[in-house]
């Protein structure tokens, strides 16, 4: 190696993750509804280096107007959000739910966490849940997980993630993680994720990744909307064969899930005792419907597996 050469190895090497790293950050106030939020963050990409947790993305704009508007859901909840970025979903969803477990992978990200909830903390906001933190999560990482589930030994009801895929090789992770989460709480347990579609690429490995972990991702009816100049959705992602929401999809031309009402129209007459538990026999079968799994719940009376609705669907009216 001549002088040159070494001279420039040794320049590269003084250079630090540091000196890339941009915490020139901004408070911010976010609307979302009747719900204000101040939260630090980073107004654009600033370096080449960037920290994309440092930034809101416009997919976490998506997930919180939906939340917002759908706030019943969230309420005594226990929840986990994937790639929290500086919290702005998290922050929200503190104002309804028990519980609320930020999490990302880089340090610098769970910093400026820490900052946002001692801000939401010091502004006495008497709405904000009993729990909120941050935990380090990299995704398919065990070790993480696992100490993740050993702290919060009950689980969780919802798992949270907004435009959390910008390379392809950490969407197999992402759904390792997602597949561990959901299967702790065997099938009690819901994941939400505000996708911005950017590439056809992306679209169909979130779509092959669901299926190869045993996950069906099902669009929410009436969140598709514009984001920017591109195309966002709410996805729901359900766990085969196990206990989940109501979801059904038409087999034909209507590519949408089905109201509980619509639901209960096609597939069941139900009457209910004083407990609210007695299923009644199915009036038809042969719906031509494409079932994903069932669950009827009023008051959590009672629930059935996708087995048992199939079984109980194509028996002999």
């Amino acid at each position: 190696m001549n002088r040159g050469e070494k001279e420039e190895e040794e320049e590269i090497v003084c250079l630090d993750e540091s000196f890339f790293i941009s915490d020139n950050y901004q408070l911010t106030t976010f609307t979302f509804g009747s719900q204000v939020i101040e939260l630090l963050c980073l107004h654009s990409a600033s370096t080449d280096f960037d920290l994309t947790g440092q930034l809101v993305w416009p997919g976490a704009m998506l997930l919180n107007d939906y939340l917002t508007k759908h706030a019943e859901m969230l309420h005594g909840c226990s929840i986990l959000e994937l790639g929290s970025g500086v919290g702005v979903t998290g922050i929200l969803c503190s104002r309804f739910c028990r519980q609320l477990v930020l999490t990302d992978h880089n340090d610098e990200v769970i910093k400026i966490q820490k900052k946002n909830i001692e801000l939401c903390a010091s502004s006495m906001n008497p709405n904000c849940c009993a729990e909120l933190a941050t935990e380090k999560l990299e995704w398919g990482n065990s070790d993480h997980i696992d100490q993740i589930l050993q702290r919060y030994s009950r689980g969780f009801d919802l798992i949270l993630g907004a435009d959390i895929y910008i390379l392809q090789s950490s969407v197999p992770l992402l759904f390792d993680t997602v597949e561990k989460l959901l299967r702790f709480r065997g099938g009690q347990c819901k994941f939400i994720l505000a996708y911005v579609s950017r590439a056809k690429t992306m679209d169909s490995l979130i779509t092959k990744q669901a299926a190869q972990h045993g996950m069906r991702m099902v669009e929410v009816t009436g969140t598709r909307s514009v984001v920017g100049n591109l195309e966002g959705v709410i996805f729901e992602g359900l766990k085969d064969g196990n206990n989940v929401d109501a979801i059904l999809r038409l087999s034909s031309c209507q590519n949408r899930a089905l109201t509980l009402k619509e639901l209960l129209d096609l597939t069941y007459k139900m009457r209910v005792d004083k407990n609210k538990q007695e299923k009644a026999h199915p009036p038809y079968s042969g719906l031509g419907l494409k079932v994903c799994s069932v669950v009827y719940s009023q008051e959590i009376s009672w629930k059935i597996t996708e087995k048992e609705f199939l079984s109980e669907i194509l028996k002999p009216a």
